[in-house]
C-alpha cells in the first residue's frame, strides 16, 4: 500500500517534475492529490482508487484519473474546460503477479505508442 503523500510526476512537455500534494481520500477510498497554483482553477488534479472484491464479484479495480484545465489565454484566472484521462484496470482475484504486470507495461507502452499520439496530439484515429 502506497502512503498518501507527496506524487512525483514527470511532466515530459516541460521537462520537469510536477509534485501533486495530498487533499483528501474520500468516503470511496479514492485518494485526491491537486498541484499547487497561483489560482484555484488552475490546479491539476491526479485520484487513484482501488475497489476490492465484494462478495458478488471476482476482480479488484483500479483507477486512475487526471485532469489539466484549459485556462483562458485571454483571462488567465478564467478555466474554459478541461482535459481528463481516466485509465481502470479490472484485474481478476485469481491473475498472478506476472498478469498484473503485463497489464501494466502493456498499457504504459500503448499509452506512448504512436496510434495513442496520433489520438491525443493530433487528434487522428485509426485508419
Amino acid at each position: 500500500m502506497s502512503a498518501f503523500a507527496d506524487l512525483v510526476i514527470k511532466d515530459d512537455l516541460a521537462g520537469t517534475d510536477r509534485t501533486f500534494v495530498p487533499a483528501i481520500i474520500d468516503s470511496n477510498g479514492v485518494a485526491h492529490y491537486y498541484e499547487v497554483a497561483d489560482v484555484f482553477d488552475a490546479r491539476r488534479h491526479v485520484s487513484v482508487g482501488l475497489r476490492l472484491p465484494n462478495a458478488g464479484s471476482k476482480v479488484v479495480r483500479v483507477q486512475y484519473k487526471v485532469v489539466i484545465p484549459v485556462m483562458n489565454s485571454d483571462i488567465p484566472a478564467q478555466k474554459d474546460g478541461e482535459v481528463i484521462a481516466n485509465c481502470e484496470f479490472v484485474i481478476p482475484k485469481i491473475a498472478s503477479a506476472a498478469n498484473r504486470t503485463n497489464i501494466q507495461y502493456f498499457m504504459h507502452h500503448l499509452l506512448k505508442h504512436a496510434v495513442a499520439n496520433d489520438g491525443v496530439q493530433s487528434l487522428n484515429g485509426v485508419y
